[in-house]
């Protein structure tokens, strides 16, 4: 038995006993006719997905001691009061991450960093039409995200938009019905399995689907 797949060459099938779904979406197991979920129950919606961006000429060390850093570091209160003011719309409630670009030059003034803040909200990722609008959405928002912390952020004062992320944040889409529903619970509890196939450190964190903000809390069992 083998897999039709579609490639730049045209048609093509992979002959094999066995298949892993690498996808990231399900899709194999979802078109060979396997049991999937999707997104939210009621209405399959997923939870929002991020474009990430990376901005040059960045004095991070101006910015690492500044009373922003240390007194505000998720933007909590500055992205606020950016919203209320009309200066800047409700992409997000807060800094999702900030980093160093690896092997780049670091705390030389011209620093390069990855910004998480740009977010796609009422996501549907398996279909190709909210998908264009996600990527347009995001590139949009990173070029207003990108001049807000240019006039606004201590240290970025000469920062540029470098580049956007070539792929989207996708963070679920469909998930494969398995032998186990690994749940809330079991975050929260720390769970441990015979049979453990993946490790993290990483606690319950939903990205909002509809509204601003992440979810870092459920109700418990």
């Amino acid at each position: 038995k083998g897999v039709i797949i579609h490639t730049k060459e045209g048609r093509k099938a992979v002959m094999g006993k066995r298949f892993v779904d690498a996808s990231g979406d399900s899709d194999l197991v979802y078109f060979a006719g396997g049991e999937v979920e999707v997104g939210r129950e009621k209405d399959h919606m997923s939870m929002g997905c991020s474009l990430e961006f990376v901005l040059g000429g960045v004095d991070m060390d101006k910015y690492t001691q500044s009373e922003l850093f240390l007194k505000d570091h998720k933007w909590i209160n500055l992205i606020t009061s950016a919203i209320e003011e009309g200066k800047l719309p409700p992409i997000d409630n807060h800094l999702n991450w900030l980093t160093h670009i690896p092997d780049r030059p670091e705390h030389c003034g011209k620093d390069e960093v990855s910004i998480c803040f740009a977010h796609s909200r009422n996501c549907f990722p398996c279909q190709n039409k909210d998908l264009t609008r996600m990527y347009i959405e995001g590139r949009e928002q990173c070029e207003i995200l990108a001049k807000w912390i240019k006039e606004t952020v201590p240290g970025f004062e000469d920062s540029y938009l470098a580049y956007t992320g070539s792929l989207l944040g996708v963070r679920e889409s469909r998930r494969i019905v398995g032998e186990y529903r690994f749940t809330g619970m079991d975050i929260a509890t720390a769970a441990t399995f015979d049979d453990v196939i993946a490790i993290s450190y990483h606690g319950f964190d939903i990205h909002g689907f509809e509204a601003v903000g992440n979810l870092k809390w459920f109700k418990g069992t």
